[in-house]
């Protein structure tokens, strides 16, 4: 039995009116032209099915000698499936774009006969937040200014994500559709719940206080909500101040309420909020990030949830699954579910790869932690019930590559081997270089300063930055006061 020859003369059959499946075919058109010559060799033939009973991104490839069949029930198991293909036969890494990958060519490529099928991701839904607009957003390496956008988009998928916030604020409104159109599913910013315009955007003048305005606040919530309704999405609730503080520090009557009235009040927006989606939505999958004061109040039993919202955890920038430290304030709360009341309904972890806090976070360098490291806090995390939702801070991508490829991984096994992780990246990626990238990587993570005993307490490049302004600014403005 001979091997089915896939050559430059490659053509796709079947249904491609869907947005995803026909970016994704195109997609494949232009790796094959990156990698097979187009001459004289006979046409190859992949023909594509949608009407099997499969899960979300589930496929099957089937390989004859005279054609591919890509057997799916949704779209996104086609751009899976092309992917796949794409990856394993043609060798274009998921990060080819952002790591200048080398690519040669080729006259054609064999594809061994047989049945190839997907493997379910542990992880359900799981992505990315491109949370560095500053660096994409003067950055222009195509034919237009989407076009750094459209690679992360399509590193993500390749990485088996399947949802993204991508960006903030009006980039949201900017690369959604782009998202959309490729297959993610959309998310949003605890500061932005339903994607909806903060407040002091739209009134720049006003107390951004809800409980002064709340029909302008939920006229913002019905807008995002009918504005998006069309688009598939993982519906964020819940209520931070503007510039992403606790809402009372934008809300001075509430400053000082106790816990049980702060609870009471977020618990009430919250509710109303989750009330307007199943309205228009009534299948919607919602959830809320347990960040800062929320995790708190939700700890201290005074926040009340919908029992089917997922439940979003977050690390404290460093990768550990703890409280955030805020100036010398350290308490390292766990922040995972601790008992029997914490652990019921779906839980999921907003995580950190890029951190931005001023102190000591690397947020345009790699963080220093070695893979083992980020393996150990997510399969924990993974046992204590956090499966639903994974959606990594991953700033402009670029630096943060291997970390990205890491995560990936976990996301689709969490117990995986990760000994070795460095070594196989750079042989992706650096050819004859690949043993002294490694190496590289791993002097990097060792030769990082600690300012603890912890092990997550160790400095990324804003320590070598920031804390050196302010030393300089105090200097400059009392020599006498430390």
């Amino acid at each position: 039995m001979k091997d089915f020859l896939l050559t430059g003369n490659v053509r796709i059959f079947g249904e491609m009116e869907s947005r995803p499946v026909y970016r994704a075919a195109e997609r494949f058109y232009r790796d094959v032209r990156k990698t097979l010559e187009a001459g004289t060799a006979g046409v190859s033939r992949i023909y594509i099915d949608c009407s099997h009973c499969m899960e979300e991104g589930a496929w099957e490839i089937r390989v004859s000698e005279s054609d591919i069949q890509i057997h799916t029930s949704s779209d996104l198991g086609l751009v899976y499936a092309f992917h796949y293909l794409s990856e394993k036969y043609l060798g274009i890494r998921p990060f080819w774009f952002w790591l200048d990958q080398k690519i040669g060519m080729r006259k054609t490529v064999s594809i061994p006969v047989g049945t190839y099928r997907s493997r379910r991701a542990a992880v359900s839904y799981r992505g990315w937040f491109i949370n560095d607009e500053t660096f994409l957003g003067r950055w222009n390496p195509g034919d237009d200014e989407a076009y750094a956008w459209e690679m992360a988009f399509e590193a993500l998928l390749r990485c088996g994500g399947n949802m993204v916030i991508p960006g903030g604020l009006e980039n949201f409104d900017k690369y959604c559709t782009m998202a959309s159109d490729m297959g993610l599913k959309l998310t949003h910013h605890h500061v932005e719940p339903l994607g909806a315009e903060m407040f002091s955007s739209a009134y720049p003048d006003l107390q951004p206080s809800y409980r002064m305005y709340p029909e302008l606040y939920e006229a913002l919530w019905q807008r995002a909500i009918e504005k998006r309704k069309g688009q598939q999405a993982v519906w964020a609730v819940g209520f931070r101040g503007q510039g992403d503080c606790p809402y009372w520090e934008s809300d001075g009557e509430s400053a000082e309420k106790s816990e049980e009235e702060k609870g009471r009040f977020l618990s009430g927006v919250i509710k109303k909020q989750y009330d307007m989606i199943r309205k228009e939505i009534p299948e919607a999958v919602i959830c809320t990030n347990l960040y800062g004061e929320m995790m708190e109040l939700y700890r201290e039993g005074v926040l009340s949830l919908p029992d089917d919202v997922i439940r979003v955890w977050g690390d404290n920038g460093y990768g550990k699954m703890v409280t955030r430290r805020r100036g010398n304030h350290n308490p390292r709360t766990e922040a995972l579910p601790v008992n029997e009341g914490e652990a019921e309904g779906r839980h999921g972890l907003y995580y950190h790869i890029s951190f931005y806090d001023l102190q000591a976070a690397s947020h345009t360098t790699m963080p220093p932690f070695e893979p083992e490291y980020y393996r150990g806090e997510l399969l924990k995390s993974y046992k204590r019930g956090l499966s639903d939702y994974w959606i990594i801070n991953c700033s402009n991508i670029r630096p943060h590559a291997p970390l990205l490829a890491l995560l990936a991984k976990l996301w689709q096994d969490p117990a995986c081997r990760t000994e070795d992780f460095y070594e196989e990246f750079a042989g992706q990626y650096y050819g004859e270089n690949a043993a002294a990238a490694a190496g590289l990587y791993r002097r990097y993570a060792a030769a990082a300063i600690r300012f603890g005993d912890r092990e997550d307490e160790t400095a990324g490049e804003q320590f070598y930055t920031h804390s050196v302004k302010i030393l300089a600014r105090q200097w400059m403005a009392d020599t006498e006061k430390a």
